[in-house]
């Protein structure tokens, strides 16, 4: 497939100077390609993409207080996938993302360089057990995966850098219907990211920020 789209988003607000942002305008060129196994239940999917941002908004260095607006920041990047999916239960996916985020114009001393908090690589990947009518636990189902946040740079300068973390997650849910018929539809999920709670910074723009520490939510989902 190829795709091409344009963007334009007005921006609400001032600068430090008092100044109105100027809307974010945008390009996206896309090529990729889907592929679905014969012989086996595997999905495999691969674009590349180009994306160009005009007027996108960042922390004022000189006042945090402000954003300021960064000329243009272009992106390009690979993304691949693969999905696989067993008659006994058993999902499996995983996915990798190289990505390149430029200052194309701005500040003289930041034209050129990267854009900060952006992982140049990354990759996941998330295993899922449903128990099968033969078990006593029909309807539930188990997952768990990883997450590879790859290192960045921490300031626009490119003067140092947030060093790669990895992240567990893991999730149970469980099909209400199975146990009474008069609740099919009924889901009660519990996710969890970054299990082992372990803690880490992440800085953008000059800035550093505590990494997102254990989130465990819990739903109630009805479909009809």
């Amino acid at each position: 497939y190829v795709s091409y789209a344009t963007a334009f988003s007005p921006q609400v607000g001032f600068d430090a100077y008092g100044t109105p942002f100027k809307p974010t305008t945008g390009e996206q060129g896309e090529v990729g390609i889907k592929y679905q196994m014969p012989s086996l239940p595997v999905l495999l999917t691969a674009a590349v993409f180009d994306i160009v941002q005009n007027n996108v908004l960042r922390t004022d260095p000189n006042n945090i207080v402000f954003l300021a607006s960064t000329g243009q920041v272009e992106s390009k990047g690979l993304e691949l996938e693969a999905k696989l999916s067993l008659k006994q239960g058993i999902d499996l996916t995983a996915a990798y993302t190289r990505l390149n985020v430029v200052i194309t114009q701005g500040e003289p001393d930041t034209t050129g360089n990267q854009l900060s908090g952006i992982p140049r690589n990354s990759f996941a990947a998330f295993g899922k057990y449903t128990f099968q009518p033969s078990s006593p636990v029909e309807g539930l189902a188990v997952g768990m995966g990883v997450r590879y946040i790859g290192a960045s740079f921490g300031d626009d300068l490119n003067t140092f850098e947030n060093p790669s973390v990895t992240l567990v997650d893991a999730m149970v849910e469980y099909d209400a219907g199975k146990f009474d018929r008069r609740l099919s539809g009924a889901y009660l999920r519990v996710n969890a990211r970054n299990l082992f709670d372990k803690q880490y910074q992440a800085c953008q723009s000059g800035f550093c920020y505590a990494g997102e520490r254990r989130q465990v939510i819990g739903s109630l989902t009805y479909r009809w």
